[in-house]
């Protein structure tokens, strides 16, 4: 009888409401609003920390120090591949916002993990050390 309740529980025959309690609830909603406030701060972030790694370019090309300005580069060039797609990401939200489209979601996470990548390559950037830091 036990191997019957077992099989019978394996196959989803039974169903456990308790076990269902225990997954993680989906996160609420974020109104329209909200979502177009924190998008215009997320790329006011991304062009601040772009600004930032333009420095540490300038920095590198003064020091004439080509490691650090070719490790520097790597990260400027991504955070402006980021930084592009995160405002044609913008555009679309707010699209979506006006036509009240599902699609409203993804463009909004798009821009958050667009935002959360380009402050790790700032991060990144500041890491560089050149060939001066070995002499």
């Amino acid at each position: 009888m036990n191997r019957i309740l077992v099989v019978a529980a394996l196959c989803g025959v039974f169903s456990f409401p308790a076990l269902a309690q225990n997954q993680p609830a989906k996160p609420a909603a974020v109104p329209d609003s909200e979502k177009l406030e924190k998008s215009a701060e997320s790329l006011n972030r991304m062009k601040s920390a772009l600004k930032s790694v333009l420095t540490r370019v300038e920095e590198a090309r003064n020091e004439k120090d080509v490691v650090k300005l070719n490790c520097v580069n790597e990260k400027l060039t991504q955070i402006k591949g980021l930084l592009k797609v995160a405002e044609q990401s913008d555009i679309a939200l707010h699209e979506a916002i006006a036509n009240k489209d599902a699609a409203a979601e993804n463009e909004f996470a798009k821009i958050g993990i667009a935002r959360t990548k380009v402050d790790g390559l700032k991060n990144d950037a500041e890491q560089c050390i050149g060939q001066l830091a070995y002499i």
